[in-house]
């Protein structure tokens, strides 16, 4: 599947010097699949370690953090020689070995020029766990998320309508009915699979049709970040709020004013006691937090009121099969609040996306803009017509 970050990946390759780069976001959002096939396709060699099935790796950061000396490490391991020339270095799920996250910052210092990517799973929360200090400056980070909806159109095939929408939007004029039809169905559709590559590679192979798509995938996905959170968290305490957290999300989205409230995770339940176990939902990458400004200003960062905030999931695909939802709750003419709640996760997932940080302004109780964002000099903001009822 083709997915935007590749250029960013194509300008490493092609810089003299470059620094590592390091692709952060949640699992299985593709972050693997890109690199190699990147790797594949423009290097002549590629070495990848994964720290999480290959943990005899971590041992060659033990010792100094010497980059020639590292390199020598893992020639001893692999049992070959490496040419940096001509080879792409690949460290994968780095987190769990923060050392080597540590040692980027003498790769970049270094006088050869090493080729190094790196991917990164719940990297925030593990550093944090490690008190590892991330080498800022050193590194290239880049966020990655699942397939936004241009990269779903090119996954499934439909490239042209991307031209079209363009076009229609640059010259201000409508789109053919029937073409925008067509679009709206796509577009529903993926409101319901999502973007995660996994399920858009079942809707292909299910030759779209939403009655053949298998939403166990998205469930899969849900159990799976749920497993993750014990992992990386210390105490069935902790654990518990952060779960309580994530599958409350349905129910914080499914209302008319979707402003977070710690009371629909429980009725004890309150901002000391839950605001850690937000900030690692929100580092590692599955869920959205908006802040709400409690005035426009220049910067709009500075006029967040962290106190209030919503929250969205990473992805509708997820949201749709947490909360039960069928495909007819989402069509054209679908009258439901949670029709809504899906849409604004929407723009929310696309905004961020694009590299946007999501606000929000509320000044009072009649009053409130969905998402608020800043282009040049001038404040663009949206607000999401399916929550007018």
């Amino acid at each position: 599947m083709y997915r935007k970050i590749i250029k960013e990946l194509e300008n490493f390759k092609n810089e003299s010097k470059s620094l590592p780069i390091m692709i952060i976001g949640a699992r299985q959002i593709g972050k693997t699949y890109v690199i190699e096939e990147f790797a594949r396709n423009e290097y002549e060699n590629y070495i990848k370690i994964n720290f999480e099935e290959q943990p005899e790796f971590k041992s060659v950061f033990e010792e100094n953090l010497v980059s020639k000396d590292i390199i020598s490490r893992i020639e001893l391991l692999l049992g070959k020689e490496i040419n940096i020339e001509n080879t792409l270095i690949f460290f994968d799920e780095i987190q769990v070995c923060p050392k080597a996250v540590t040692s980027l910052k003498y790769f970049s210092e270094s006088k050869e020029n090493y080729k190094i990517v790196c991917a990164g799973s719940l990297l925030g929360v593990a550093l944090k766990r490690e008190k590892v200090s991330f080498p800022v400056g050193k590194v290239k980070t880049i966020n990655m998320y699942q397939l936004d909806f241009e990269e779903f159109l090119i996954a499934i095939g439909q490239e042209k309508l991307i031209s079209e929408i363009r076009k229609c939007y640059n010259n201000k004029v409508q789109m053919l009915e029937p073409i925008h039809n067509r679009l709206i169905k796509f577009y529903t559709d993926y409101l319901y699979v999502g973007g995660m590559p996994d399920a858009v590679l079942n809707y292909i192979n299910s030759e779209f049709s939403i009655i053949r798509v298998d939403k166990t995938i998205a469930k899969n996905i849900i159990n799976n970040y749920i497993a993750d959170m014990s992992k990386y968290v210390d105490g069935s305490t902790e654990t518990i709020k952060l779960i309580n957290i994530y599958q409350s999300l349905p129910k914080q989205l499914n209302r008319e004013n979707i402003k977070f409230k710690y009371k629909i995770i429980s009725e004890f339940a309150n901002k000391r006691d839950y605001d850690l176990p937000i900030t690692w939902l929100t580092s590692s990458g599955i869920v959205l937090k908006s802040n709400n400004l409690d005035s426009i200003n220049v910067p709009l960062s500075a006029g967040e009121d962290i106190n209030n905030f919503k929250m969205y999931m990473a992805d509708t695909g997820l949201l749709t099969a947490m909360a039960g939802s069928e495909y007819l709750d989402l069509v054209e003419g679908a009258d439901n609040t949670f029709k809504g709640s899906v849409v604004e996760n929407y723009v929310a997932v696309q905004f961020i996306s694009m590299g946007f940080d999501l606000l929000y302004y509320k000044p009072n109780k009649s009053i409130e803009i969905d998402f608020l964002i800043r282009l040049g000099r001038k404040n663009y903001s949206y607000r999401s017509k399916s929550r007018e009822r």
